[in-house]
């Protein structure tokens, strides 16, 4: 079997000045979701992580809802320039108002437009590959190791972000 498709080579970029990154992502095992994420300022130092459980919950409601977590945490601490990254496709083009919002997620989602008209808020769509420190937070939430944690030191190896390109 040939591909015709060329490798795509991703990689985390720093957000443009003067906005800070919120990377999110969530993870469902046995219907028991968790999020969680990372966040740092346009010079790549870190600002603060969390994790979270989310109870019984879809994927979708669960990546919403890890997203609305950590953009109100980013608000409560006085920023109103973000750029949030996610792995969810499906979500990034909810919240960019692309297609239609599903009623399991409706109220989530109004929550978080309110929250975009306070501020200059981007969501978009990244890759997996880059979302790994998110990603793990997600599943340590699942993994019964916090209910919910707001971190403002980096002492996990597994929350730097991924600097290097990935094939």
């Amino acid at each position: 079997c040939q591909h015709s498709e060329r490798p795509i080579v991703v990689k985390w970029m720093l957000p443009p000045e003067p906005f800070i990154k919120l990377n999110t992502d969530a993870s469902v095992k046995n219907g028991i979701g968790g999020g969680g994420g990372v966040c740092c300022s346009s010079k790549g130092d870190f600002i603060f992580a969390f994790t979270c459980q989310l109870g019984n919950v879809s994927v979708l409601q669960a990546e919403s809802r890890s997203l609305l977590h950590g953009l109100e945490i980013c608000i409560s601490k006085g920023y109103k320039k973000i750029v949030i990254e996610t792995d969810s496709l499906v979500l990034s083009s909810i919240i960019n108002r692309q297609c239609h919002i599903p009623w399991s997620v409706f109220y989530t989602i109004k929550k978080i437009h309110r929250l975009q008209e306070t501020g200059v808020y981007q969501v978009q769509h990244c890759y997996r590959e880059v979302n790994g420190p998110a990603d793990y937070l997600a599943n340590m939430a699942i993994d019964g190791q916090s209910q919910m944690i707001e971190f403002e030191t980096v002492s996990y190896t597994h929350l730097t972000l991924p600097t290097t390109p990935y094939v």
